[in-house]
């Protein structure tokens, strides 16, 4: 089964799009900052991380590019998921390995799943 890191700092949404993932066939690990993630990392097989900018603690991108230097993600595709406006958002992971940049609004789970299923078929 495909695996999937969600690393946002907002328990309900993580709580939710982790259902829905596990809904659609994946096994979907979660944590609530860049540190829980790296732990995640350390421990698990990930295949694509669905990844918030703006946490506490450590944020996306620090998480992102310690996780990318160390190697620990390069083989998992990366969607950053953020209330940052989409510009901003590839501004601040330019040069980073960034598969999709999504806005967190009403309609992210189906693009969610939408980009997951591009990135992540089930079955892989």
């Amino acid at each position: 089964m495909p695996s999937l890191l969600l690393v946002d700092d907002d328990p309900n949404f993580t709580e939710l799009l982790s259902r829905f993932l596990q809904d659609q066939g994946y096994s979907a690990y979660t944590a609530a900052n860049g540190w829980e993630a790296l732990l995640v990392l350390d421990q698990q097989r990930i295949d694509l991380i669905l990844l918030d900018v703006m946490m506490p603690g450590m944020d996306g991108i620090t998480f992102l590019k310690i996780a990318q230097s160390a190697q620990r993600a390069l083989s998992a595709a990366v969607i950053v998921v953020t209330a940052l406006s989409s510009q901003d958002a590839i501004e601040r992971t330019r040069g980073l390995a960034v598969a999709e940049v999504v806005p967190k609004n009403i309609a992210v789970f189906d693009q969610i799943i939408r980009l997951v299923r591009r990135h992540l078929p089930v079955g892989q």
